[in-house]
């Protein structure tokens, strides 16, 4: 079994809404078929979700993902590495 410190994915686009596609669609299937190839475990419960747009209204459930069974909700803030980012 290994376990995942820090990993970060960025993922830009012109809209959130491709952003969460690509997320649901590419990255995360990507991570957890990696995870069952590997063994590695992530603990859902740090994982963090921000969104960065001109617009704020996108930090809403529906711009949420679920990653390993559990629902990720973008947050206004984060913690990465020590830095806040908002």
């Amino acid at each position: 079994m290994a376990f995942v410190d820090d990993f970060t994915v960025w993922v830009s686009s012109l809209t959130i809404r491709r952003n969460i596609n690509r997320l649901r669609g590419e990255i995360i299937p990507m991570v957890e078929r990696w995870c069952r190839t590997s063994g590695a475990t992530f603990e859902p419960d740090k994982t963090q979700l921000i969104h960065f747009s001109r617009n704020n209204s996108h930090h809403q459930s529906e711009a949420s993902i679920r990653f390993q069974g559990q629902t990720i909700t973008p947050k206004r803030e984060i913690k990465l590495l020590g830095l806040i980012l908002n």
